[in-house]
This record gives structure tokens, sequence and C-alpha cells, in this order.
């Protein structure tokens, strides 16, 4: 469902590109130049093939956004609804996992599972750790929690996704219930405290 490898010369049209509203995720190699084949085809094929749209993109250094960071020629650029996520340096030994690792991890926890499970993997994920669901540490004050909840709550709420396919409302209905369950056992455990109205 990608929409292909795609060369960007400069920040503008790298920037057109990720702010697609149509874009889920972006992938971003920087090589010298922003030929679609310097884009490694295995990588590709694999982004391609899942169900919700990811670019494929090649662009220089110099066309790399100031707020992504400093990339060097080689690296891999993980961006998720307009956000880096990951910044993998051109010596990661698996670049396939490491860059399905961080989109799993930032965009769809539970796709791949099949519907029943995944339907009921939020109320059965007592083993995970709900600061890390959340993305905050154990010692953080419960205000960081919350403001940590709302904003990944922002992240899959269901009018981002009104116009994405069901597998996608899906996954961000099943991400929020995962949210909300993290943050409910986390306030369970600070006193007691109740969910607040979003």
């Amino acid at each position: 469902m990608g929409i292909g490898v795609i060369g960007c010369s400069n920040a503008k049209a790298l920037q057109r590109v990720v702010q697609r509203a149509d874009i889920s995720a972006a992938v971003i190699r920087v090589r010298a130049l922003a030929v679609a084949s310097m884009f490694p085809s295995t990588l590709s094929a694999s982004l391609l093939a899942l169900p919700f749209s990811v670019a494929c993109l090649v662009a220089p250094p110099e066309a790399i956004f100031p707020q992504f960071g400093t990339a060097a020629m080689g690296d891999t650029l993980v961006i998720v609804n307009g956000r880096l996520v990951g910044l993998l340096p051109a010596e990661t030994p698996d670049l396939l996992a490491a860059v399905f690792g961080l989109l799993r991890a930032s965009l769809s926890p539970w796709l791949g599972k099949p519907n029943a499970e995944r339907a009921d993997a939020w109320s059965n994920d007592e083993a995970a750790d709900p600061f890390e669901v959340l993305g905050v540490t154990s010692a953080a004050p419960f205000e960081s929690v919350r403001a940590a909840w709302r904003a990944r709550l922002a992240e899959y709420h269901p009018d981002r996704y009104a116009q994405a396919g069901a597998k996608i409302r899906a996954v961000a209905e099943d991400e929020s219930r995962r949210l909300n369950a993290a943050f409910a056992r986390i306030a369970a455990q600070q006193g007691g405290r109740k969910l607040p109205d979003v």
C-alpha cells in the first residue's frame, strides 16, 4: 500500500512528501544523490507490502529538516505522523528489523495479529510495563505520565484516521485502548486516581 520510492533532492520536496495526509510513515535513506535506486530494494519491497501507506524516500544530507537532527551519509530516518521516531546509523546491522521495530512501536503495535487476538490484546497485556507503553520512566511524576498519555492518545485519535482503511482504524482503536489501560494501571498504582476526561 506504500507510495513507492521517491527521490527528494531538496528540503522543500522532502517536506511535501512527509507531510502528505495520506502517508502514515516515511523512511528516508540519506544518500549523496536523490535517486530511487539508492533505496535498498529488500527494505522497499517489505515496506510497500504493509497495509498502511509508507513513503520510501532518498534524500541528500542537506535536504533533511533541522528538527530531525543531523543525518550522515547512509543513515536512515523513520518518520511517523510527521515526527522523527528513529535515526538509524549507516552501520546498523539489521536495517530491516530496526525499521520495522520502530514502525511497530510507534504506529501499530498490534499490526499483523488476528482480529480476535488484537481486539483483546490491550486488556491481556498485564505483562507489559505501563510506563514503557506510555514512553516514560517509572520515576516520572504523575503529571508527566498524564502528559505523555495525552500526547500518545492524540496520535491515535479516531479523527486522525477517519479516512483510513478499516485495518488502520482498528489498529488506532486498539492502540488507544492499550494506552488507556496502561494509564489506568499507573493511576491505580499511584493512589487510585481515575482516568481523566480527554
